[in-house]
């Protein structure tokens, strides 16, 4: 019987410019020895009376959380995730498991990714970051 526990990570890098989420986690202190079946992301969301849409892009190359502040983004992939989210919803909570095998790399071969809100602001979340949790076997 293997037991499963869950991790919770706050990103090493986080940066927020109008509706742009850029994130790093590093998961390098998850033991190589263990599994890593799900990933989930939570992003809190503002009350809205619209649907929210979220795409979720990687970042392809290195990023500064000051330069992104400044308007210098990295660059980043075509979109991997597109979701929406019904209005008045609190969280999105997004399944980025696909990401993992990056995400345990070192820092500077893991850049992270780039998350886009539809219409509105996410300069909240510098005062509510968002957060992954990492099931683990």
């Amino acid at each position: 019987m293997r037991l499963q526990k869950k991790m919770f990570f706050l990103p090493r890098k986080f940066s927020v410019v109008c509706n742009k989420i850029f994130l790093q986690f590093n998961l390098l202190s998850i033991p190589k020895d263990m599994e890593i079946p799900h990933m989930f992301l939570y992003i809190p969301l503002p009350d809205s009376s619209t649907a929210i849409k979220v795409t979720i892009k990687e970042i392809v190359s290195k990023w500064r959380e000051k330069n992104i502040t400044k308007g210098k983004l990295p660059a980043y992939s075509a979109a991997r995730i597109r979701l929406e989210f019904s209005p008045h919803a609190e969280e999105a909570v997004i399944e980025v498991t696909s990401f993992c095998p990056k995400w345990r790399l070192p820092p500077k071969m893991n850049y992270g990714i780039y998350v886009q809100l539809s219409t509105i602001d996410s300069t909240y979340l510098q005062k509510d970051s968002p957060y992954l949790i990492v099931d683990t076997i």
